[in-house]
């Protein structure tokens, strides 16, 4: 998980400084710089934290009730949309950390390095620049889940197609009607496992990333549950088709012709 290991106040910043009047406007300027872009950064941290927390919570939930797919589509949306803005915020936060290291670079220049002022700016920047890479991983977890989400909304669309023709195939009557109605089906079963691998693979690649963030171990558990949710219904799904297959090719395959298993 992300952590902060630092608090963001020009007191904090400039610990150990001597109040005395600054040597130059150049010296002035970069101090009044520092301590603006400082500020600014200060009022991002609370809200890194609370993306974080929102992003793991997002991919704890994952489990949602397929059979529904009214209520499914509308979370997707929600959940894909959210992702964009927090991806923006992201893009602020970096942006900020790499103005204040500049802004701290700067002013160092008009610093003792024996200081325990500058030493304090060095070691500030430090922890910066490991922040922007926690955010860095933070944004590429969210990269890699809201391309899962809008992959799981294909998959929907897929699965929800397949499930029309299975429905069709009830009212089936004839061996003619038996026959076209598993050739017809064959191209979307197999659209649909196709998908279900795409999508088998991209959860791998999102429990990936969220291990990289070191997310916690429900998030985690519950990626590995979508994973197996997938894997169990493609194989299930499959298994009907080649259960139909062989009952019209016991049934009827001498008469319309046989029909190969999925």
């Amino acid at each position: 998980m992300l952590v902060i290991i630092f608090v963001l106040t020009p007191v904090v910043f400039l610990s150990g400084c001597t109040c005395t009047f600054l040597a130059s406007p150049e010296k002035q300027e970069a101090y009044n710089d520092y301590i603006a872009k400082t500020q600014k950064l200060g009022n991002s941290l609370d809200r890194l934290e609370q993306l974080n927390k929102s992003v793991y919570d997002m991919l704890q939930d994952i489990n949602y009730d397929f059979n529904n797919t009214a209520e499914a589509y509308t979370a997707l949306g929600k959940i894909t949309a959210s992702l964009d803005i927090y991806m923006d915020e992201l893009d602020v936060f970096i942006t900020d950390c790499d103005n204040v290291i500049y802004a701290s670079q700067k002013y160092r220049t008009y610093l003792n390095p024996d200081s325990s002022e500058y030493k304090q700016l060095l070691n500030n920047e430090t922890s910066l620049t490991n922040s922007v890479q926690n955010a860095k991983k933070l944004k590429e977890l969210c990269i890699s889940t809201k391309s899962l989400f809008v992959e799981m909304n294909t998959w929907m669309q897929k699965a929800t197609a397949l499930l029309n023709k299975f429905n069709e195939g009830k009212s089936l009557t004839t061996g003619q009607e038996f026959y076209t109605w598993l050739i017809t089906t064959r191209p979307v079963l197999d659209g649909y496992s196709t998908e279900s691998n795409i999508l088998i693979s991209m959860t791998d690649d999102t429990i990936k990333q969220a291990q990289i963030n070191n997310m916690p171990d429900d998030g985690i558990v519950s990626l590995r549950q979508f994973k197996n949710f997938i894997i169990s219904s493609n194989s299930e799904i499959v298994s009907s088709y080649n259960t139909l297959v062989d009952l019209y090719n016991s049934q009827y395959g001498s008469a319309f012709g046989y029909v190969s298993k999925a």
